[in-house]
């Protein structure tokens, strides 16, 4: 089974703020809403698309987060918790450039995080990713 991997990566300054007002970063991102509402930013988006290693399904994988987002970690949780049903979400993938200018936006139907890694104890940031699993995506550009 051939595994393609599609890497779009965006170089973030040292001092990117932590803070959740996602529209003064001022760097190029990848912003995840769900219902509208912001629940995570990143700097990187990786597609993998390897249905032998996802059970049949299609995963994406975010890293490089701005901050700690409890809604995102929240979501996870129901996962963990057993509820994969309750997990199963729509929600926006939405890339913008360093002008704060939407490039592209990806649309999926019934999205579930498999893989969640957070922030240290303490408030130290760190690296923040996820793996996203879903079962339909509907690509827009503007």
């Amino acid at each position: 089974m051939r595994k393609l991997l599609i890497v779009f990566t965006i170089i973030v300054a040292a001092s990117t703020p932590t803070s959740v007002a996602l529209a003064q970063t001022g760097a190029a991102r990848f912003v995840l809403t769900m219902a509208g509402v912001p629940i995570a930013a990143f700097s990187r988006f990786e597609s993998l698309v390897d249905p032998a290693a996802t059970g049949g399904t299609q995963a994406v994988a975010l890293a490089g987060g701005y901050a700690y987002f409890p809604q995102l970690a929240a979501w996870h949780e129901l996962v963990i918790l057993g509820d994969v049903a309750a997990a199963r979400k729509s929600c926006v993938l939405v890339m913008y450039n360093q002008a704060g200018a939407e490039v592209a936006r990806w649309n999926f139907e019934n999205a579930w995080p498999t893989k969640y890694t957070g922030v240290a104890p303490g408030g130290a940031l760190r690296t923040e990713g996820i793996v996203l699993v879903y079962e339909t995506i509907r690509v827009e550009k503007p």
